[in-house]
């Protein structure tokens, strides 16, 4: 039985549980159906509205339909509900990136790292962002360097090493 069946079949039988709502949203994010997902997801913040992971899909569905501002909002309210979540903290920073909002980019990354300092992606991230938006080398070779030690295997290596290399920086 695939999560999809077995949330439907949850939704079903017990259509007023916050979580079984959740999950379905959730499998219908994971599979591309982001209408579906984000009826679900509200139907889940409605039952229970302080349930940050509801929250944080809500937010990738909106993300995924290029629905930005509302996309930070739910990050936003699922970060408050729940100060742990390094992935909406780095799933905000990439929208103020997108949107211009720089300051606001690396405050949320810095965030996300300072609560997992293992999230690779942040690092990376953070790295990305001073390097095309900020226009500071020395910063972006530091963040992209960490990255590296954080993920020593990571599948893109040889790719951020060579950015580290035309940035000037020292392997």
């Amino acid at each position: 039985t695939s999560m999809l069946e077995y949330s439907q079949k949850a939704v079903k039988y017990q259509p007023n549980l916050y979580k079984s709502r959740y999950l379905l949203g959730k499998s219908y994010n994971e599979l591309g159906r982001y209408q579906d997902a984000i009826k679900e997801l509200e139907e889940s913040i409605q039952l229970k509205s302080d349930f940050a992971p509801a929250h944080f899909e809500l937010g990738n569905s909106l993300y995924k339909m290029y629905n930005y501002p509302k996309a930070i909002e739910e990050y936003l309210v699922s970060i408050k509900l729940d100060p742990t979540l390094y992935m909406a903290m780095n799933n905000v920073a990439l929208l103020y990136a997108e949107t211009r909002k720089h300051a606001e980019a690396e405050q949320f990354l810095k965030k996300a790292i300072e609560v997992k300092p293992d999230f690779a992606p942040a690092y990376k991230n953070l790295g990305i962002l001073y390097e095309t938006r900020l226009k500071n080398k020395q910063s972006a070779i530091e963040y992209y360097t960490r990255y590296l030690k954080v993920r020593p295997n990571a599948p893109d290596r040889k790719v951020v090493e060579s950015w580290i290399r035309v940035l000037g920086g020292a392997l």
